[in-house]
C-alpha cells in the first residue's frame, strides 16, 4: 500500500511540474464538406499542395490546400468503404484500398 501511494503522489508531482504550450489555432482551422459518411484516410500529396481523402461513403475526395480548401472533384473508387489511399512519389497518381 505505501508503494502504491508513492507511485501516486509522484505522478501527482509530475502532473503539476507539466506546462501545457498555448496554441494559436482555432479548430477548425478548415471545413471540408463533401463526405456523406464516416472518413478514414486522409493524406496529403508529396509536395503539399493538395489532399486526398476517403472513406465509408466510397468515395475519393480531392482538395487544394490552399486559400479556401477548394474542392478539386470526387471520384468513386469501391463497391464497399474505401480505407486507405496512397500518392505515388512524384504526385501524378494515386491509390485506394477498399474493403
Amino acid at each position: 500500500m505505501a508503494l502504491v501511494q508513492k507511485l501516486t503522489q509522484e505522478i501527482i508531482a509530475v502532473k503539476e511540474d507539466l506546462t501545457v504550450p498555448k496554441r494559436k489555432l482555432f479548430a477548425p482551422n478548415a471545413l471540408l464538406t463533401g463526405h456523406q459518411e464516416g472518413v478514414l484516410t486522409l493524406k496529403f500529396s508529396p509536395d503539399g499542395n493538395y489532399l486526398a481523402s476517403s472513406g465509408y461513403d466510397k468515395n475519393v475526395y480531392f482538395w487544394s490546400v490552399w486559400e479556401d480548401c477548394r474542392n478539386l472533384g470526387m471520384v468513386p473508387a469501391h463497391k464497399n468503404a474505401v480505407l486507405d489511399v496512397q500518392w505515388s512519389h512524384d504526385g501524378n497518381q494515386y491509390f485506394t484500398a477498399g474493403a
